[in-house]
């Protein structure tokens, strides 16, 4: 975090938390960083963590990402087949890439 905050002293948070009850994401920095800040009762658990490419996904093309096949993304997400098509290009172009092997890549190198 030093990196992105130097002059930032322990123990307070380099960013303005909002005090609401609700789940809060967002990102910092220049999109460098991402944020996600999880209500606990009195506390607050907050992950922050570097942007990746997948970070630059929505809901749906993340769901897409996730399932190994058309079908299975099509049936998680009550959709056709052609839809989940449509999220994959829309994936592909985001990321710029253009196989499902680019994405296989990208997409082992953010879970190890």
């Amino acid at each position: 975090m030093t990196d992105y905050f130097p002059k930032h002293s322990m123990p307070n948070l380099p960013f303005v938390l909002k005090t609401e009850t609700t789940i809060q994401e967002g990102k910092l920095q220049q999109d460098k960083l991402c944020y996600l800040v999880e209500p606990l009762g009195d506390l607050f658990c907050v992950g922050l963590w570097e942007t990746c490419p997948l970070d630059l996904l929505n809901v749906k093309e993340s769901a897409v990402v996730q399932d190994l096949s058309f079908k299975e993304a099509a049936r998680k997400l009550g959709v056709a087949a052609s839809t989940v098509s449509n999220h994959l290009s829309r994936v592909y172009r985001k990321l710029k890439i253009s196989s499902c092997t680019e994405l296989a890549d990208i997409v082992h190198s953010v879970s190890s």
